[in-house]
């Protein structure tokens, strides 16, 4: 039993959603490029950046998947707004659009933790035609890749810095 605790915190998984494994249940973000062009994938990436961004100090203060989706309810204008601030600063003129919901996801694996397909509650910002490759993340509880030009990509995880923390100062499990 210590083992599969110990397996599921590494996955990356609260103490709660141990407790309650069956009920996890995270918020997903899914950005949508207008194409395939190197222009169009470039901008996606910084839009998810500003979301991802602006979102992880939104969440900070969320306890559960319902107040991490009733908060982003009530910022919705706020991160549309922001979306389309980081397209025009990039020179982008076009459709920016932000819906939010329970949308279908296909299986993906973050690091170590597998999310099966499925619906999800998501934040969805659509750029163009959005016809374009897609990113995904979660954004409750945040596993959002840190993006940037500045070296390799990172996975962010609460857990994960909580268990690098207790390793590092040898407080053992």
């Amino acid at each position: 039993m210590r083992r599969l605790l110990l397996c599921l915190l590494c996955l990356g998984l609260s103490f709660t959603s141990i407790c309650e494994a069956e009920t996890f249940s995270p918020v997903r973000l899914h950005v949508v490029a207008d194409s395939n062009e190197p222009e169009a994938q470039r901008l996606k990436l910084l839009v998810r950046d500003r979301v991802a961004l602006e979102t992880r100090a939104l969440l900070a203060s969320a306890h559960s998947e319902a107040e991490a989706c009733a908060i982003l309810r009530e910022k919705a204008a706020y991160l549309r707004a922001r979306a389309r601030q980081a397209a025009r600063e990039n020179g982008y003129d076009g459709r920016v659009a932000i819906r939010q919901g329970h949308m279908p996801f296909p299986a993906r694996l973050y690091g170590t933790l597998l999310l099966p397909a499925g619906a999800y509650d998501a934040v969805r910002v659509e750029l163009g035609a959005a016809e374009g490759r897609n990113w995904w993340c979660v954004l409750y509880p945040s596993l959002c890749v840190r993006g940037g030009t500045d070296g390799p990509i990172r996975f962010y995880s609460s857990v994960r810095t909580w268990l690098e923390r207790i390793r590092r100062e040898g407080l053992g499990l």
